[in-house]
């Protein structure tokens, strides 16, 4: 079975036009390994009903996955950070990966495989103080 979440969570509060810290990171976890194909994943911003804020993201939206998979694991794990995503407008968002895969002989060609969401993001017009994560 295949299992994809956010395993880093970008913080509760932040402030416009700031790099997110921590970074958003999504994870996929499957049995097997990886053959013939790759994966890529896309942060997108949505309103708290769900929509999409078309240009509500600046930095890298789109990103490939990073096999992080331990030698002699019988199930693949593969990392998917957003290291640089700032939100560009105040309001309460949360943002939505969605993942693709994608075969090395059609690499114009990619097949969605499924989306997951971060938690509430408030984001505000004013120095928020930063979080330690431990």
């Amino acid at each position: 079975m295949t299992a994809f979440s956010i395993v880093v969570q970008p913080p509760a509060r932040a402030q416009v036009s700031t790099t997110l810290y921590p970074p958003l990171v999504a994870e996929l976890h499957f049995r097997g390994a990886v053959t013939g194909h790759y994966f890529f994943a896309m942060a997108l911003l949505l309103t708290r009903e769900g929509n999409i804020v078309e240009g509500g993201l600046s930095g890298t939206t789109s990103v490939n996955g990073v096999d992080v998979t331990a030698a002699g694991a019988s199930r693949t794990t593969i990392h998917f950070p957003y290291t640089d995503l700032a939100i560009l407008a105040e309001g309460a968002y949360k943002i939505r990966v969605d993942l693709y895969k994608v075969a090395y002989d059609r690499p114009e060609s990619y097949d969605f495989q499924a989306h997951a969401k971060s938690s509430r993001i408030t984001v505000v017009n004013e120095a928020v103080p930063a979080v330690s994560t431990g």
